[in-house]
């Protein structure tokens, strides 16, 4: 599922994987950029034009179970931006902006 695609240029938007894709896609993604991802992370979608991947914390005995995260593939992961406490909360950010990254400060 694609959100907030830009149809002109292709520059914008969120890819939610399907769960097949994320089966393979997660692999792929970690065998590129595995030194900053933990166990319990598990990447379920990116974003069109950049190289950002959208991080849902699935290690249920960790304090940020379920907790969305935006992995800057170049940046150290303290760098990376925890937008929401849970899918739903991200989700409905992203719908309430309109696709706009209300993450990154110059947003806000």
């Amino acid at each position: 599922m694609v959100l907030f695609q830009d149809i002109t240029y292709g520059q914008w938007g969120l890819v939610l994987w399907t769960p097949d894709q994320v089966l393979i896609r997660h692999k792929e993604k970690l065998a590129l950029h595995s030194e900053e991802f933990r166990p319990g992370d598990l990447i379920i979608g990116e974003f069109l034009g950049d190289t950002d991947l959208l991080v849902i914390r699935a290690d249920p005995n960790a304090t940020d179970f379920g907790s969305i995260l935006i992995a800057l593939p170049i940046d150290k992961r303290p760098d990376w931006y925890n937008p929401a406490r849970s899918l739903n909360d991200f989700l409905e950010k992203f719908l309430e902006s309109k696709g706009e990254k209300f993450w990154e400060p110059q947003y806000n």
